[in-house]
C-alpha cells in the first residue's frame, strides 16, 4: 500500500511539474508580451514626445512667418504710399515739363522778334 501510495505521489508530481512548467511557459508568453507591449508605449511615448516637440516648433515657425508677413504687408503698404507719391511727382514732372517746353517756345519767339526788331532798327538807321 505504502508502494501505491509513492507511485501515486510520483504520478501526481509528474502533473504537478507538467502543470508547473506549462504555467511556467504561459508566463514567459505574458511576460514576452508584456515586455513587448511596454516597448511598444516607450516608442509610443517617443514618437509622441519628438510630435510635440515638432508642433511646437511649428507653431514657432508659423508665429515667425506670419510676423515677417506683417512686416512685409505695411512694407507693401509703404511702398504702394510711395508709389502714389511718385506717380504724382511724375504728374508735376509732366507739367513743368510741358510748361518748359512752352516757355522755351516763348523765349524762341521773343529772341526771333528781337532780332528782327534789331534788323528793323538797323536797316531804319542805314536809311
Amino acid at each position: 500500500e505504502l508502494r501505491l501510495k509513492l507511485v501515486e505521489t510520483e504520478r501526481r508530481a509528474h502533473i504537478d511539474r507538467q502543470e508547473c512548467e506549462k504555467v511556467k511557459a504561459r508566463a514567459n508568453e505574458d511576460r514576452e508580451i508584456f515586455i513587448d507591449k511596454v516597448n511598444k508605449l516607450k516608442r509610443w511615448i517617443v514618437g509622441y514626445d519628438h510630435s510635440r516637440k515638432e508642433c511646437s516648433e511649428l507653431r514657432e515657425t508659423v508665429a515667425r512667418l506670419e510676423s515677417q508677413n506683417e512686416g512685409y504687408r505695411k512694407s507693401l503698404t509703404i511702398l504702394e504710399e510711395a508709389q502714389a507719391q511718385l506717380s504724382e511727382a511724375n504728374v508735376d514732372l509732366e507739367e513743368h515739363r510741358l510748361m518748359a517746353t512752352e516757355k522755351a517756345g516763348i523765349i524762341e519767339e521773343l529772341t526771333k522778334a528781337e532780332s528782327r526788331c534789331r534788323y528793323s532798327e538797323a536797316t531804319s538807321k542805314s536809311d
